[in-house]
This record gives C-alpha cells, structure tokens and sequence, in this order.
C-alpha cells in the first residue's frame, strides 16, 4: 500500500517521463502535418486560388497583405503556399513552385 505522502509526490511529479496512461500527449500519434483542407478543397477553387497567388505575393511584397482577404488567407496558409512567420505572413517553398509552375503556363 502506498502512503498519501507518496502518492501526492507522483501527483505532484513534473518530471517529462511521468504520465498517466489516460494523458492525451501519452495517447496520441503521430499525425502528418498536412491538412485536411487541401485534400477535400474543389479543383474549382483550387485553381481559383493558383491563378490568384501571384497577385497575392505582390501584395505581400508591397506589404499589403491586407488586400488579399482572409479567406484567401486561410486557404494559401492551408495549402502551405504562404504561412505565418512572426505575425507576417511570407510565401513558402510551395508557394514559390506553384508560382512558377503558373508563369510557365
């Protein structure tokens, strides 16, 4: 039988390799980090949002990121063509191909 003293000192117990079984960072797995939107997104929009993006990083250059719209926005930052750095939003590796994959067209 263990002792209150004891049991409060697992309880109380901050150290990273102590977690109950019932935690959920003990339970979880790993997860890509791909989001789900990019799948399920229409080719309608998608396309929509390709054809758009360079208007977008010239706003983002021009530092007018207000102009773009936050429903863009959140799809470019869900696609992973830009993405949040610092409380600004800059364009990713992604976002740089599919830029040029649209100029080639």
């Amino acid at each position: 039988m263990v002792g209150a003293a004891t049991e409060s000192a697992i309880a109380n117990d901050p150290s990273p390799t102590h977690r109950p079984a019932s935690s959920p960072r003990a339970s979880r797995s790993k997860r890509s980090k791909a989001p789900a939107v990019s799948l399920a997104m229409p080719m309608l929009r998608r396309e929509a949002l390709r054809e758009g993006l360079q208007r977008a990083v010239e706003h983002l250059k021009a530092h007018r990121a207000d102009l773009i719209g936050d429903g863009f926005i959140a799809d470019y930052v869900a696609l992973d063509w830009l993405e949040w750095h610092g409380g600004s939003l800059r364009l990713t590796v992604v976002g740089g191909n599919v830029c040029r994959q649209v100029a080639l067209r």
